[in-house]
């Protein structure tokens, strides 16, 4: 288990799926966890993730009650399926306002949290495996999680001189709420199933380790890398 005891994190969208796991698996692993979604959930504080405004106010809050931000796990993202000639300006806006845009000003608030307090930090990007390999009706989150993977090695070369390590995950097919519909369908399933060697759908808690990996002291030589987390997938086909 990765020892992040004393570290503070913030988790966006982790009120569910993948996010949720990733704030779980920090706070096993001994860190202070801080969540936000767009909406208030307990104890999950809401941010719009297209709003550089609401990010920048967060996170000055966030370090102001905690007097640090050692980690982020920058994991919020939205899905749409359509045909690529039925996107509208409303979809993209809607992907690559919260995929991209937020996750860009997530980074760079977190980074500029770190850079103020001098003591370095592990920014963890959640991506997927779309970003290298496409399906049909997936063009904008293909899309916008390329420019996930491009952003963490331009950020991982811009950090590194703070100490700041830039990694990102990317994860096959998991059983999420952004694929439950396809998902749902049992064709579908059975054909993601047979095309992974270790032969099953991947589950939150699959990626959740690797994210704690990442921004504990036992990656403390790596940054600009996305692991893959997709149980083969991407090796049949």
């Amino acid at each position: 288990m990765s020892d992040l005891a004393g570290k503070v994190a913030w988790v966006t969208g982790g009120s569910r799926g993948i996010g949720a796991a990733i704030a779980a698996e920090l706070r096993h692993a001994g860190a202070s966890v801080h969540v936000t979604d767009r909406a208030q959930e307990g104890d999950v504080r809401a941010c719009d993730m297209r709003d550089p405004a609401a990010i920048g106010k967060y996170v000055c809050d966030l370090v102001a009650r905690t007097g640090r931000l050692d980690i982020l796990g920058n994991n919020a993202a939205v899905q749409r399926r359509r045909a690529f000639v039925d996107f509208d300006e409303a979809d993209y806006d809607e992907i690559f306002g919260t995929n991209v845009r937020g996750a860009f000003f997530a980074a760079q608030a977190a980074a500029k949290a770190m850079v103020a307090r001098n003591e370095g930090g592990s920014i963890v990007n959640v991506s997927s495996v779309n970003a290298t390999h496409a399906q049909p009706e997936t063009a904008l989150y293909c899309a916008s999680k390329g420019a996930i993977q491009t952003m963490t090695r331009a950020l991982a070369v811009s950090l590194g001189r703070y100490g700041i390590r830039v990694n990102a995950v990317a994860p096959g097919t998991i059983a999420t709420d952004l694929n439950r519909d396809r998902l749902a369908d049992d064709e579908t399933s059975r054909q993601v199933v047979a095309a992974t060697p270790l032969g099953r759908l991947g589950a939150p808690p699959d990626v959740a380790p690797a994210v704690a990996f990442l921004a504990s002291d036992g990656a403390r030589f790596i940054t600009g890398a996305s692991l893959a987390i997709h149980g083969g997938w991407t090796l049949s086909g």
